[in-house]
């Protein structure tokens, strides 16, 4: 991931899936042409994660990921090969989440965020 770009926080106790799935925001923002990282991005790529924790609670509860995951590209128009120009804006909504994630890892005892606490 780019060292330029901004996530209203530093990753440092970000594990190293969280970190991929920031990541693989950027490049689905990207390849729906969209100039901001949104929250839809940020789920979209959690849910892509197939042996991440969020995944493995969602599976457990019998969440219809590829539904999920369908319903979410359906909304998400202009998809297209593309790398993702960094730094992109971030919406506060996402700052939000991971400023919600952080909360939630150390409210429960975690020294790091991973998938989970993004869900």
């Amino acid at each position: 991931m780019s060292e330029q770009q901004d996530f209203g926080m530093p990753l440092d106790h970000f594990t190293a899936r969280a970190r991929l799935a920031l990541e693989q925001a950027l490049n689905e923002a990207s390849a729906c042409g969209h100039d901001y990282l949104g929250t839809e991005h940020l789920l979209l790529a959690v849910l892509k994660q197939e042996g991440g924790v969020a995944v493995q609670i969602l599976g457990r509860l019998g969440v219809a990921l590829d539904r999920i995951r369908f319903e979410l590209e359906q909304l998400m128009p202009g998809r297209s090969a593309g790398e993702a120009p960094v730094p992109l804006p971030v919406t506060p909504r996402v700052k939000r989440v991971l400023g919600l994630a952080q909360e939630e890892g150390t409210e429960l005892g975690f020294n790091y965020i991973g998938t989970e606490h993004l869900l």
